[in-house]
């Protein structure tokens, strides 16, 4: 009886020994396997456009910006966009990518300002939705639609 409770002891041992063994390697190709899923979203990140900060919107397609409307766009990381032309700001998520930016749902102030400025905002808060295509060019952005230049932004 002593005998069969030894071999059952170290049957015991043995066993859990192994399961150990196979948990600790199997966490190794996990580790691994998360190694290198993270390369490729490294990549992908390294490759998203950095166009972060507060621009200047020279032009937008077919409106005229009146004379006096200082119009501004600002970039926040690569997930939120709010655009003001001093009335009410036109806001909303963003999404990167290597050359081209997606503008989600937006949202929109609703306060008195000047005509001028409100008709501007009016404009943004359509012109912001949806793909549009990027080139960057120094202290210049053309965002597009297609071929057709949407939007010129300077620093």
């Amino acid at each position: 009886m002593m005998m069969a409770a030894m071999g059952i002891a170290l049957c015991a041992a043995s066993c859990s020994t192994k399961q150990a063994n196979n948990e600790n390697n199997a966490e190794a190709p996990a580790q691994e396997t998360a190694a290198v899923e993270e390369a490729p979203a490294a990549a992908a990140e390294a490759s998203k456009l950095d166009i972060n900060g507060e621009w200047k919107v020279a032009s937008i397609a077919n409106f005229d910006i009146p004379s006096g409307v200082d119009v501004k766009l600002t970039i926040s990381g690569d997930t939120a966009y709010a655009a003001t032309a001093g009335a009410n700001t036109v806001f909303g998520p963003i999404t990167l990518g290597e050359k081209s930016i997606n503008f989600g749902e937006s949202g929109m102030t609703r306060m008195m300002g000047s005509p001028a400025a409100m008709a501007v905002e009016e404009v943004l808060a359509k012109t912001f939705l949806g793909d549009m295509g990027v080139e960057q060019n120094e202290n210049t952005l053309s965002l597009k639609k297609g071929d057709k230049v949407i939007l010129t932004l300077t620093k």
